[in-house]
C-alpha cells in the first residue's frame, strides 16, 4: 500500500472537511465556549472528543477522518 504524501493527505482532508462543514462549526463553538468559561489552556484533542461525545456526525467519507485534529488546529490558526 502506497503511503500518501503530505499534499495528498492535505487534499484528502480538505475534501472531507468540505463535505462535513458542521464539524468545524462545532470545533469553533466548543473552543469558544471553553474560552468564555475562562479556560486558559485546552487541548484540541479534548475539543474533538467533545464533538464525538455530544454530536453524532453522519459523514460521507470516514477514511480521511482518522486524524483530523491537526487539520482543524491548522485551520483555526490560519496556517492551511
Amino acid at each position: 500500500m502506497k503511503r500518501m504524501t503530505f499534499s495528498e493527505k492535505k487534499e484528502a482532508w480538505w475534501e472531507w472537511h468540505n463535505a462535513n462543514p458542521a464539524v468545524w462549526d462545532y470545533f469553533e463553538k466548543f473552543s469558544l465556549d471553553a474560552v468564555r468559561r475562562g479556560t486558559k489552556k485546552i487541548s484540541h484533542w479534548l475539543i474533538i472528543n467533545r464533538i464525538r461525545w455530544e454530536v453524532y456526525i453522519d459523514t460521507r467519507n470516514t477514511e480521511s477522518c482518522s486524524t483530523p485534529k491537526g487539520c482543524w488546529v491548522n485551520t483555526a490558526s490560519g496556517s492551511t
